[in-house]
């Protein structure tokens, strides 16, 4: 404990000048939050796939409006007949 340079732990404390290899506790629990946030986000977009896979394709939904749209007369519009 004589050097300064040194932790109470014994390793040598971290500069931002440090090479790589040297301790960086606070590097390492930045990482370790980024990945706990994309395995959270990972988690809620697979419960979305899951409700998701149950709905019909949207296409198909749009056939059946365009079919009927195309069907049904427009109350609002008027007719002439020549």
């Amino acid at each position: 404990m004589g050097d300064s340079s040194e932790s109470s732990f014994g390793a040598p404390a971290v500069s931002p000048r440090s090479p790589p290899g040297s301790l960086d506790f606070y590097g390492k629990r930045t990482q370790m939050v980024k990945v706990q946030a994309l395995e959270r986000e990972i988690g809620l977009l697979q419960d979305e796939l899951k409700s998701v896979d149950g709905l019909q394709p949207a296409s198909a939904y749009c056939k059946e409006v365009d079919d009927f749209v195309g069907a049904t007369q427009d109350p609002l519009v008027i007719m002439y007949m020549p």
